[in-house]
């Protein structure tokens, strides 16, 4: 049985916004993108997290990156990160914590707007053991 994400009430979060996708070189994070795309965000903006938005070995963020999302931010774009992992699991975004208000976590699953959940989308365990079963 597929597992169905409310797509739409989590897309309503995106319409008119500038998306930050961290992780959109991937293959999870390129179909993320192109769902995103398909609500009319304002713009939408590609990362990945690795290598790009935070720097693995140095476990930081890139100073140019911090420069460019200071600038949207400055030019008014309302700046909304979404990736396929948890918080804990996208580094520390401290340094970019006072641009971005929204959070769209684990491909849609979570959502946090100023630091409280909006939405929360959990997968059932009897789900999740199916799929992770194998003969």
């Amino acid at each position: 049985e597929p597992i169905r994400i409310q797509n739409e009430d989590v897309m309503g979060y995106v319409e008119n916004k500038t998306i930050l996708v961290t992780g959109g070189g991937g293959s999870i994070g390129s179909e993320l993108c192109r769902q995103i795309a398909e609500h009319h965000p304002k713009k939408l903006i590609i990362f990945d997290i690795d290598g790009t938005l935070y720097d693995n070995a140095n476990k930081c963020m890139h100073q140019s990156s911090i420069e460019c999302i200071k600038k949207l931010y400055e030019q008014g774009h309302e700046l909304v990160i979404a990736t396929g992992r948890s918080y804990p699991m996208i580094g520390n975004v401290d340094p970019i914590k006072k641009y971005i208000n929204t959070y769209i976590l684990i491909n849609g699953q979570l959502i946090q707007r100023n630091n409280e959940i909006v939405y929360k989308e959990n997968i059932e365990i009897e789900k999740l053991e199916k799929l992770l079963y194998i003969e």
